[in-house]
């Protein structure tokens, strides 16, 4: 799988700061060219800085009005925000369905009691007329409560990779180190329809990634890669722990010294009385 992705130029590894800056800034050309895209990270402090940063970025070029909500989080989320959902909510009716975990959302107006009219994220896809996306921005709007804007709703540039589950985007830039699991890899690897990239942090990751340090890279990506897809964060079910325990007790590593113990003749006392 590795090769895949490396003859594909999809994997890139370097110092944490360059790769956070690597992956913004391929994250940025794909929204510039109209791509529905994601940041993604296996911590929620990168999440919080990249989603940050790209609220702040956007303020800056006029794409998103400076005034709007605070969430209970300290998220601050206005007008032309895209946002994403986290709970299943049957009372929130929007066309062809309720309004789900992992949809993606555009804020189009904010209310003075701080609700949010939010419409689906025009992907690609959907303006290819693919079934089960949105058609156009103006789709489906839906009010989001006050209260579950405040609880529930959540920037959208970046996520972690355990909160992406219920998301699929056009493209996704995954932010990885070492001591990830291959689950966490594994669902962040599959959030893109078209194009799916890693980059690799040889090192730790800096959440301040506004200065781009000198490049300079440690250790193997592709070792790193693979400790990653042998490491496993599953809980193994009570029938799987039992039998790698019977496994284990049956194994020729552990019978084997013990047949040697048995059948090595047993010496005498020199110790114990002659006769």
């Amino acid at each position: 799988m590795l090769e895949v992705f490396d003859d594909a130029e999809r994997i890139h590894a370097g110092p944490g700061d360059s790769m956070l800056e690597d992956a913004y800034n391929a994250w940025s050309t794909d929204v510039a060219s109209g791509a529905t895209t994601i940041l993604l990270a296996p911590d929620a402090a990168t999440v919080t800085g990249l989603n940050a940063r790209a609220h702040n970025d956007r303020v800056q070029e006029g794409l998103v009005h400076p005034d709007g909500i605070t969430t209970r989080d300290g998220v601050n989320i206005g007008v032309g925000d895209r946002v994403v959902t986290d709970l299943n909510d049957r009372h929130l009716r929007r066309a062809g369905g309720y309004v789900r975990n992992g949809d993606l959302r555009d804020v189009r107006h904010v209310e003075q009691d701080g609700s949010l009219v939010v419409v689906p994220a025009a992907t690609r896809l959907a303006r290819r007329g693919t079934v089960g996306t949105a058609g156009s921005d103006e789709a489906s709007p839906v009010r989001l409560p006050a209260g579950y804007a405040l609880e529930h709703v959540d920037l959208a540039y970046a996520t972690t990779t355990h909160r992406a589950q219920g998301i699929t985007v056009d493209t996704a830039h995954v932010l990885a180190h070492a001591g990830m699991t291959r689950e966490n890899l594994y669902v962040a690897m599959t959030r893109g329809r078209d194009t799916n990239h890693v980059y690799l942090a040889l090192d730790g990751l800096d959440t301040d990634c506004d200065e781009l340090p000198d490049p300079h890279a440690t250790g193997d990506p592709h070792d790193i890669l693979a400790t990653i897809l042998a490491t496993t964060g599953a809980e193994q079910s009570a029938t799987a722990t039992i039998a790698a325990r019977l496994d284990q007790a049956t194994s020729l590593r552990r019978l084997e010294p013990i047949a040697r113990t048995l059948s090595t003749p047993t010496q005498p006392n020199s110790d114990g009385p002659s006769s």
